[in-house]
């Protein structure tokens, strides 16, 4: 080889080798940067983190936290240093607690679904009474490999007071109706009361849990509101109700649904109500619904509104007593009524001794 390509290939590796470095310098500094904003980032979202209220909590697939913000080590008054690689069993003093929090973050892996665990009502580390909010949901593990169990826990306590507040308002509003209906036909005072109460156990029979249990003793202890319309004379008169009179009588459903269906409350009261004297063969009133159509809490206040009545005094008769109102609605079941529900009546007069 010559001197002077000797002298070319020297120049040409000397450039490259300046071109190398130039973007090793240039990486370098991308790679600062990047890690700069990542660090910047980082310290946003746990800033954010410690912000929240609620608490956050992120566990791996062994149950072990690996993040937890501050309302969560406040609440539980460990330090965050010390969650971490943690287990519940490590940090819940209640062993009972530890394993039904591991069935549930065992629930989310396995099914790479949202697990909603009902509002508990809890007693915090120094003794007050806490309504709780939990909610858990599976997120990718930072390796992209996993799956990771993130936790969200609400303190709800203010919302439940004022849902309370509010139920006993409405409560208090569904009572007065009903004493307004029972002043105005004293021949069937107690009546609604009676078939709420009626209603509610076969709930409960029928394995339905508390808030349907609630809707029915709510729309039984006001299914007459209607009765409001209707003069006093009809609803008392001792003989039997001619056919104008009937036609007049059965509009008490469709009159109740009227008053109640502008109210704003929670439950569907108005519906039920205006259901009540359906039958599931089609042969009620008003709207002559059948089957499926009717409200299965229509379906039980129209049970308990025969056997009540046919139980009590009315003005045109005797009491006709409980074997002769038991064997209507099982003379009826299948028919006019829904056999689920004639059986768990049933089953409460003749199994449960039931009496109102």
């Amino acid at each position: 080889m010559i001197p002077a390509e000797a002298d070319q290939l020297i120049a040409e590796n000397k450039r490259l080798q300046e071109q190398l470095e130039q973007v090793r310098s240039e990486l370098a500094n991308r790679i600062g940067a990047t890690a700069r904003a990542s660090a910047r980032q980082g310290e946003f979202l746990w800033g954010l983190l410690d912000a929240l209220p609620e608490r956050i909590y992120v566990k791996d697939e062994a149950g072990r936290f690996l993040l937890v913000n501050k309302a969560m080590s406040e609440a539980w008054g460990v330090p965050i240093e010390e969650f971490v690689g943690k287990t519940n069993a490590d940090i819940h003093f209640d062993p009972l607690l530890a394993k039904c929090l591991d069935e549930t973050d065992a629930q989310v892996l396995s099914t790479l679904d949202e697990v909603v665990m009902p509002d508990a009502l809890l007693v915090d580390r120094q003794g007050k009474e806490l309504w709780l909010s939990r909610t858990k949901r599976p997120i990718r593990s930072l390796d992209g490999q996993g799956w990771n169990v993130l936790g969200i826990t609400a303190d709800i306590t203010q919302i439940k007071r004022h849902e309370l507040a509010l139920m006993q308002a409405w409560r208090q509003t569904i009572e007065v109706l009903s004493n307004t209906t029972e002043a105005k036909d004293p021949y069937t005072a107690g009546h609604q009361r009676r078939v709420a109460q009626l209603s509610a156990a076969i709930g409960w029979q029928l394995g339905l849990n508390e808030e349907a249990q609630t809707i029915l003793s709510l729309a039984g202890a006001i299914h007459d509101i209607g009765k409001i319309n209707i003069p006093g004379e009809i609803l008392s008169k001792p003989g039997k109700l001619n056919p104008i009179e009937r036609r007049l009588i059965e509009t008490h459903s469709t009159a109740g649904y009227e008053i109640l269906k502008n109210l704003v409350l929670p439950w569907p009261l108005a519906r039920i109500i205006y259901q009540h004297h359906e039958r599931l063969d089609g042969s009620g009133y008003p709207q002559r619904l059948s089957g499926e159509a009717i409200m299965m809490e229509a379906r039980v206040i129209m049970v308990a509104d025969v056997v009540e009545s046919m139980m009590s005094h009315r003005p045109y008769r005797m009491a006709l007593g409980q074997e002769a109102a038991l064997a209507e609605i099982r003379d009826g079941s299948g028919t006019r009524y829904d056999p689920a529900v004639v059986d768990a009546c049933v089953a409460l007069f003749v199994d449960h001794r039931f009496v109102f």
